[in-house]
């Protein structure tokens, strides 16, 4: 599935899929990704193939679920009226369930196989990128705007946008704008670099939406990358997405990382809450913050180094003494501030005069070398408690420093 590309004629798109579930949206577009260039001959799908593709999560009968789907596919027609006669036409003339080989296949009608075949100009998109999204709307102004992907801009008159997403006649702007507009902002932000929706007005009543996005390139494809690196570019998306605010980036990393929304904004507010605890200290007056902090990197280092060791509650206080440390430093980058003559947080201490005086930056590696480091040790740490032995505080030191940049990078504060 994780290369499964939908691609059909865009005449789809001015179908509304009236009362389908995201589970109903996910099954009919995998049907469409696999009739592909068959014309009318029969496809068929395994139920195991349809309940993942879908999500089908419920204690329903399976059986008894598509057949109530093929009551909504039913429904799933082209209308021609030129005035003097009307013509309806379903998309498929044949819904054939197998109960005993829990199969289910399909035929397109003869009248619609151009929808599908010999395609001039088509809408493409990535089954699992859809099926990812939870509300329905997303999911259909996801395939409006993969229509558009290279142009990067599609406008929307109010009526057409009701008509496309099957809006309620009893949703005011107020309802489209919290129940619609927020949560396609939050969902489709991950996969259109720089998404930016705005209504347009004629004087104060809202007339229609504009889209926007960075164009795709006409060579790109939708194939998936590696799961790491679409979730990078997709946090990359968030963080640098200018017209969301930070709660709706939060919730956009709690949709994107499958979590419970608030999720994200409670660990970064304990995050700062910790960074922010005052140190118990014995700072004197010509003492500043970050000299404090340095000695107490420095000396516990140097009893690192020694026989005695760190004990945990010693490996936690450097960990916490180095990260006040960083953002010390990155706040003084930020203020302007002149370059301090203290080594980095990360190197060990140096008695070259040198060293000290030249301070390397502070280099970021990337995710992968981290959580390298985090899967190595991991496994070192298992092989010394079978042997009822604790890791080295060196180690412990360093799995610790790796899980913190780890994590640094999955809530998009480093990219």
């Amino acid at each position: 599935m994780s290369n499964e590309i939908v691609k059909y004629e865009n005449t789809l798109n001015t179908v509304p899929l009236r009362r389908f579930t995201p589970v109903d949206m996910n099954i009919f577009f995998a049907l469409v990704a696999r009739v592909r260039d068959k014309g009318v001959n029969e496809v068929s799908f395994t139920y195991d193939y349809l309940k993942k593709i879908s999500r089908f999560k419920g204690h329903r009968n399976f059986n008894e679920y598509l057949k109530a789907l093929w009551e909504k596919l039913k429904t799933l027609s082209m209308e021609s009226d030129d005035g003097e006669r009307y013509k309806s036409i379903v998309l498929f003339t044949q819904f054939e369930i197998d109960r005993k080989k829990e199969r289910l296949s399909v035929k397109v009608n003869s009248d619609y196989t151009y929808l599908f075949n010999e395609l001039q100009e088509w809408t493409r998109f990535s089954l699992e990128q859809y099926t990812h999204f939870d509300s329905t709307y997303s999911k259909t102004i996801f395939r409006l705007l993969k229509q558009y992907r290279t142009i990067g801009h599609r406008k929307f008159k109010i009526d057409e946008f009701r008509r496309l997403l099957d809006i309620p006649k009893s949703y005011k702007i107020s309802n489209i704008d919290t129940r619609i507009i927020k949560i396609a902002r939050e969902e489709l932000t991950p996969i259109f670099h720089g998404l930016t929706i705005v209504k347009e007005k004629r004087g104060r009543k809202v007339i229609g939406y504009n889209f926007s996005w960075r164009p795709e390139s006409k060579k790109s494809d939708d194939f998936s990358k590696t799961a790491e690196y679409e979730k990078q570019e997709a946090l990359r998306n968030i963080r640098f997405n200018a017209s969301l605010t930070d709660d709706e980036k939060y919730n956009a990393i709690d949709r994107l990382l499958g979590l419970k929304l608030g999720s994200t904004k409670e660990d970064v507010l304990k995050e700062r809450a910790y960074e922010a605890t005052p140190i118990e200290a014995e700072e004197t007056d010509h003492q500043s913050e970050e000299q404090f902090l340095q000695a107490k990197v420095d000396e516990l280092h140097k009893k690192q180094k020694s026989s005695t060791g760190l004990t945990s509650e010693e490996v936690n206080d450097l960990t916490r003494f180095q990260l006040r440390l960083m953002n010390l430093k990155k706040y003084q980058k930020r203020q302007g501030d002149k370059k301090t003559d203290s080594p980095e947080i990360f190197d060990n201490v140096s008695d070259n005069n040198n060293e000290q005086n030249n301070p390397k930056k502070e280099e970021v590696k990337p995710r992968a070398y981290y959580a390298h480091i985090v899967k190595v040790l991991q496994q070192k740490e298992k092989r010394y408690k079978a042997r009822n032995a604790k890791l080295p505080e060196k180690d412990l030191i360093n799995l610790t420093q790796a899980r913190l940049y780890v994590q640094r990078y999955d809530l998009g504060v480093y990219y």
